[in-house]
């Protein structure tokens, strides 16, 4: 019989470095990331909802009603309205409470092609008013805008559609639930898709608007007026970039932390609040292009500025009404055909 001596197992407790961090261990606490509580974004995803509905409910009324639909540029800026209406939509389901799984990727897929749409329109207004050489007066007509409009939304679902089909939430202890409060993520799990989703949103929502952009920028200009009729449309893409360029930058560092040694539960917390912030910035430009239509359109400026009361003036005459909404009318072809 083998003779041993029975040793107590306390004295052998050892503990290896590394094994709970890697394995099974405590996961990261992301709560610091937290930039708004629940019931702030709550109210934010509110406010932004009303503001952003009756701002473009707004312009879609003046472009429908006073502007007409002759137009390309105005085609254009009807589509980019919708397209707003569209990235608004989910923000009330957000408001509420936070929903299942299924239901937050049509959501976000829904946020998606309002901003993928919008984004493709405001290439198209940027090419319409760089007056492209090469592009005959047959394309700037109202049927070929239509027709670039239906394209431009099924380029917008298409591209979408890899969200909603590989989307699926962090892997935590709310993964069954999304708000607009939850933790940043991307749409899919897998390294090689986060990439790919990422660098495709890079591209149709910033590199692509800014490389038109500054192409029609260093093209030719026509002379005084022609810059004039541009700033409107120049003013809507500048704007557009500049608002939605910090969370496009946060989700490429996201995606490819990697490469960037943004390791560790530091770094996934600081990558977290600088997305929320950034969402944050991109989602208030939906109500941002009606205030620049109205204060750079020249006769919609004119027609506003008319209706303010100004002091050390006769009231109008019976007859003024008419002559009050002219300006708006009457300087239709020139303030609107690029």
């Amino acid at each position: 019989m083998a003779n041993h001596t029975a040793v107590p197992e306390d004295e052998y407790d050892v503990l290896i470095d590394g094994d709970l961090s890697s394995g099974e261990g405590d996961p990261c606490d992301r709560s610091g990331a937290a930039v708004l509580s629940a019931q702030q974004a709550a109210q934010l995803c509110s406010a932004l909802f009303m503001v952003g509905l009756l701002a473009n409910g707004w312009l879609l009324f003046i472009l429908i009603k006073y502007k007409g639909l002759r137009h390309v540029e105005n085609i254009y800026f009807l589509n980019v309205a919708l397209s707003n209406l569209c990235f608004l939509l989910p923000l009330p389901f957000w408001a509420a409470a936070a929903w299942p799984r299924s239901v937050c990727g049509v959501l976000l897929a829904l946020q998606s092609f309002g901003l993928h749409g919008e984004a493709l329109f405001t290439v198209l207004l940027t090419v319409h008013a760089s007056r492209v050489r090469g592009l005959s007066s047959a394309l700037r007509t109202a049927t070929w805008g239509v027709i670039m409009a239906l394209l431009a939304w099924l380029t917008a679902f298409l591209v979408t559609l890899p969200e909603l089909v590989f989307y699926k939430p962090p892997r935590d202890e709310q993964s069954s639930l999304c708000s607009i409060s939850s933790p940043h993520f991307l749409p899919a799990e897998e390294t090689s898709w986060k990439r790919v989703l990422t660098l495709k949103m890079n591209a149709v929502v910033l590199v692509f608007p800014l490389l038109v952009l500054l192409g029609g920028c260093l093209g030719k200009r026509s002379g005084e007026e022609q810059r004039e009729r541009s700033g409107l449309v120049r003013a809507v893409a500048v704007v557009f970039l500049l608002m939605w360029l910090p969370y496009n930058i946060v989700l490429f560092l996201s995606a490819f932390k990697e490469c960037f040694s943004l390791r560790g539960c530091q770094s996934d917390s600081r990558l977290d609040a600088g997305a929320r912030v950034a969402k944050v910035i991109g989602t208030a430009h939906c109500w941002v292009n009606p205030p620049l239509y109205a204060l750079l359109d020249p006769p919609l400026r004119s027609r506003l500025c008319g209706l303010l009361p100004r002091r050390g003036h006769s009231p109008p005459r019976p007859g003024g009404g008419e002559s009050a909404r002219g300006p708006l009318r009457g300087s239709q072809d020139r303030s609107t055909r690029l």
